[in-house]
């Protein structure tokens, strides 16, 4: 496979202008903005590189009849991890408890602007 050879070549120069787009797309997507004159971008370049060998030569043997690990497949974000948990005007009996609305409680004070 020529594109595996050219890939272990950019590898051993520590040349990670062949996964550059990789990189981009990869910090596009986890929303991160790091510098490409950081000491980390180059870092991060010869990782994606070297998981892009390692997807190839598995590709390679794959194809070849050895049988390949497959990784799992990943898991789905929690709401707590992702940041979209319970809204307390989405769920109020959640936030407010089992509190009863009387006229000398009016909803006005316990739920601010609400009627």
């Amino acid at each position: 496979m020529e594109d595996l050879q050219n890939m272990r070549e950019y590898l051993a120069l520590g040349d990670i202008s062949a996964v550059e787009h990789h990189i981009t797309e990869a910090l596009d997507a986890f929303q991160i903005n790091l510098d490409r004159e950081s000491a980390a971008y180059p870092k991060l370049g010869i990782e994606v590189l070297r998981a892009y060998v390692r997807a190839l030569q598995d590709i390679e043997r794959r194809n070849a009849g050895e049988p390949v690990s497959t990784p799992p497949l990943p898991t789905a974000p929690s709401t707590a991890a992702s940041g979209k948990g319970l809204c307390v005007q989405e769920d109020h009996s959640v936030a407010l408890g089992q509190r009863k609305i009387s006229a000398s409680d009016p909803a006005s004070t316990w739920w601010p602007g609400e009627r």
